[in-house]
């Protein structure tokens, strides 16, 4: 095991000693995931490491086991980096999984999700998961298609100002989240990974406002014509464009910290998914725990679609 198994924590790599336990017998496969039970303490560590020792005690093939695991165990790590998959909750996981599936390619959407399922299966039954349901087939679509009505948008606004929990300063922040995502159909990663340099503006009243989508070091974009510009007094009320632009003021005339658009108060690092997620879950309310951050982009874009198609009176219904 000792050959097989690094004890260096300081250079540890999971992924790296599951594949060299993965060689040899079944009983040398099972002995030496057990050994990396006590080494990696990671909740999402472990929980790749029971799920080997849970294929094998099947009697799955160790090259069965070595796909599973080149399929979905990078980006499972990647995703869940630093957190505590213990208290996830459901929709954590879907948000996880979706957004790993999603950059799979479309034709091998059906086995990524057989992956998951059994991967879910062991977090269950070691860790106490929640049940999650993942679409199965070829199915693409992965977010459900409800639509989120004006009157629970402007209800999520509302709720967020009276967020006394939140500074004044991060409550505009996330108010300032929330009507993008809901107008512009901005991917979550796409938005928080705006820059304050990929902002187009009239320096002298702010009354002339362009996002750019680019990738940065931060976040790419997820695909290769992604980048486009989003003229805010086109897709804005005016009510909500006087919201940004407050905020948008304060942000750069006070020399708040950090380059990035969204930054909670006080720090530099940009604003993280989890963080505006945890809040966007407190104000839906128990009703609407099925949405999630990505239904606001199949929402705008359904809005988008009834503005192209529809007569005004329908319009003021949706928009």
């Amino acid at each position: 095991i000792e050959d097989s198994v690094s004890k260096d924590k300081a250079h540890k790599n999971v992924l790296k000693d599951i594949r060299r336990a993965l060689m040899g017998s079944r009983r040398k496969i099972k002995e030496q995931l057990e050994a990396l039970i006590n080494i990696y303490d990671a909740s999402s560590e472990q929980g790749l490491i029971l799920w080997m020792l849970d294929l094998n005690a099947i009697n799955k093939a160790a090259s069965t086991l070595s796909r599973y695991l080149t399929e979905v165990g990078e980006a499972f790590l990647y995703g869940t980096r630093n957190e505590d998959i213990t208290g996830y909750q459901v929709h954590q996981y879907e948000f996880l999984y979706d957004t790993i599936i999603a950059k799979k390619n479309t034709l091998n959407i059906g086995y990524t999700q057989t992956v998951f399922n059994s991967l879910h299966q062991s977090l269950k039954k070691h860790l106490g998961a929640p049940h999650v349901h993942l679409q199965r087939e070829n199915d693409p679509k992965m977010v459900s298609s409800s639509l989120i009505s004006l009157d629970l948008y402007k209800y999520i606004l509302r709720s967020v100002s009276n967020q006394t929990a939140l500074s004044s300063y991060n409550r505009s922040m996330m108010k300032v989240v929330i009507i993008l995502l809901y107008r512009t159909g901005l991917r979550i990663n796409e938005l928080l990974g705006i820059r304050l340099t990929d902002i187009e503006y009239d320096t002298y009243n702010y009354n002339d406002i362009n996002l750019i989508i680019r990738s940065n070091s931060h976040r790419a974009l997820k695909s290769d014509d992604g980048t486009r510009r989003i003229n805010l007094l086109v897709l804005l009320k005016l009510e909500e464009f006087q919201i940004f632009q407050a905020y948008f003021i304060e942000r750069t005339r006070n020399k708040k910290e950090g380059k990035y658009l969204f930054a909670l108060e006080g720090l530099s690092t940009p604003l993280d998914r989890s963080s505006v997620d945890r809040v966007f879950k407190e104000v839906i309310g128990p009703h609407y725990q099925h949405l999630v951050l990505h239904s606001f982009r199949h929402n705008a874009l359904s809005n988008m679609a009834v503005i192209l198609r529809c007569r005004q009176e329908v319009l003021d219904i949706f928009t």
